[in-house]
């Protein structure tokens, strides 16, 4: 028994030598050969710098393209020595958007600099009055909310909106002195004066204004100025003013709203139809951030959407 019982522990003995040698070359070929894989390796980097544009200035000029932004700065020219309105007057308006230019120097990594220049620009405008009668209260030729002390007020603004309002848009459509012009969009609102105009490029044929392609002012190192209701003369009329209209006060009120003239697809118009071609395809998330076509018709949301109506002492039409 004893001599079989040495014979089994030698067996085993030699089974965990050979068992420890197939062990320790494994950890050995293991061990040489990361160590050998390490040496093929490879790495690369690539790094970029966007820097967003600049910003689009703008501000209210008059003839001499100075800056007359602000309440009660519209220059309103009338006969010397005269400080009333009376019936058979002129009136003369100076009104100027001024887009600025502006360029700087912007230093970047690795000792190098970029220049950068304020935005170009897509430009809207809008003409408001409002009409104020002698005992205080401001009418507003959009509304047709009477006065409960004298239901004729309303009536009153409405003869001077009608005889001022068609003057004001004929001087405005058809001043033809700059490199673009002004459409009336009307496409949008009941009442004339809650509608913009839009600065588009001439000589375009299309069938509504929406189609008009606008025109891009700015970007550049120089101020832009463009004449809106530069001037511009409208005379008030001696026949109807009766004394009903006496003693009223009107507020001319000019808007400029400049926008970068960039018009990006969003995902919200995904499905809809691309605008960039005749193909009638649709929108797909491929084209967000993509640009579309400057329209007085596809600039309309993102005017809204940037600027805050401005009435005078009125919530807006949007």
């Amino acid at each position: 028994m004893k001599k079989k019982k040495g014979k089994v522990t030698k067996k085993k003995k030699k089974f965990f030598i050979i068992a420890g040698c197939y062990l320790a070359v494994f950890l050995i070929t293991s061990i040489v050969t990361l160590s050998t894989l390490a040496w093929f390796n490879s790495s690369t980097h690539a790094s970029n710098v966007l820097y967003m544009g600049g910003p689009v200035y703008i501000h209210f000029g008059d003839d001499e393209q100075k800056k007359t932004s602000g309440s009660e700065q519209l220059v309103v020219n009338m006969p010397t020595s005269w400080t009333k309105l009376y019936p058979g007057m002129n009136i003369e308006f100076e009104a100027r958007a001024i887009i600025e230019g502006a360029s700087w120097e912007k230093e970047v990594p690795v000792d190098k600099t970029v220049t950068i220049v304020t935005t170009g620009a897509i430009l809207r405008a809008r003409v408001m009055m409002t009409i104020t009668d002698p005992s205080g209260s401001v009418i507003y030729p959009n509304s047709s909310d009477g006065s409960a002390d004298n239901p004729n007020i309303v009536n009153v603004a409405r003869d001077i909106y009608n005889w001022i309002w068609p003057q004001l848009k004929e001087k405005a459509i058809n001043d033809d002195s700059e490199v673009g012009k002004w459409v009336f969009d009307g496409d949008q609102h009941t009442f004339p004066e809650d509608n913009y105009y839009y600065y588009v490029m001439k000589g375009q044929t299309v069938g509504s204004a929406g189609k008009h392609v606008l025109q891009e002012v700015g970007g550049v190192a120089t101020n832009v100025s463009v004449g809106f209701l530069n001037k511009a003369v409208v005379t008030l009329p001696g026949v109807p003013l009766t004394n009903d209209h006496s003693d009223c006060r009107i507020k001319f009120t000019v808007v400029f709203h400049a926008l970068q003239a960039f018009l990006p697809y969003t995902e919200d118009e995904i499905g809809e139809t691309y605008l960039n071609d005749d193909s009638g395809r649709e929108v797909d998330r491929d084209d967000v951030g993509m640009p579309k076509p400057l329209t007085i018709e596809n600039s309309r949301d993102y005017f809204a959407e940037a600027f805050t109506p401005i009435y005078p002492d009125k919530p807006e039409v949007v």
